[in-house]
């Protein structure tokens, strides 16, 4: 699995053997760091056959303005953000997210199926894991389009009624969506087996992307992307230090 999350500087480099590649994408109050140690048993599950991939991100991707009717702050810069990352790191086979992860996987898989519409990245298949749709309102007919894109929605059984609601909203969004519901709450599932059968079987029923170099320019911005986020990451955690 490979992760930037500033403890371990390892980026998803293009090239070499890799067959098959899912972006990972966190949680509203996650890093990459809690992201990468909550997809570590998919990772070490799939190992030799999928990898997960895991951005240099720790911020929330949005923040909502209000309770009801938001904006979405910040969404615009996180969509820029993913496409710079994807043009050095991409291509990916797949999108794993979870909660504002899993609502901004469903985002990108509407985004892909909008011909009006130019996505941040193109996949072929979504796992999504507590996700919503998108409550603010520039984003309305965003899922006006049935979704063919072949997805796992993962459902805890324990979570709050509001997000269970909430996440079968998304799944009905997509053409034959699978959903998974397990015993806990707002999390992963202990018993992560259909995840991983899911993730082997689409990349199985596929022919690997294949992974071109990037170009100066892409690697560039990747890389002038990165290093704001890690200094970011870095003003963040000198501030809590001194609180």
């Amino acid at each position: 699995m490979d992760v930037d999350n500033g403890c371990a500087p390892q980026l998803a480099k293009p090239g070499g053997n890799r067959p098959f590649r899912v972006l990972c994408l966190h949680g509203f109050g996650q890093t990459a760091a809690s992201m990468a140690a909550m997809v570590q048993p998919i990772a070490d599950a799939l190992r030799g056959h999928t990898e997960l991939v895991i951005p240099p991100h720790s911020d929330p991707w949005w923040r909502a303005s209000r309770l009801l009717w938001p904006a979405y702050v910040g969404c615009e810069s996180s969509l820029d953000f993913l496409r710079v990352f994807s043009a050095s790191n991409g291509p990916f086979d797949g999108v794993l997210g979870f909660s504002q992860g899993a609502c901004l996987a469903g985002m990108l898989c509407a985004m892909q199926c909008n011909a009006s519409m130019s996505a941040p990245i193109t996949v072929r298949f979504a796992v999504v894991c507590s996700g919503f749709c998108s409550r603010d309102a520039q984003h309305n007919s965003l899922y006006a389009p049935t979704l063919a894109i072949p997805s796992l929605h993962v459902v805890g059984q324990n979570d709050f009624v509001l997000l269970r609601y909430f996440a079968s909203s998304l799944a009905q969004c997509f053409v034959n969506a699978t959903v998974s519901y397990h015993p806990g709450g707002h999390e992963l599932p202990s018993d992560i087996n259909e995840i991983v059968q899911f993730i082997r079987d689409k990349c199985e029923q596929l022919p690997a992307k294949s992974i071109a170099a990037p170009t100066p320019a892409a690697a560039a911005a990747a890389a002038a992307a990165i290093e704001a986020e890690a200094a970011t990451a870095a003003n963040v955690s000198q501030r809590q230090q001194r609180v």
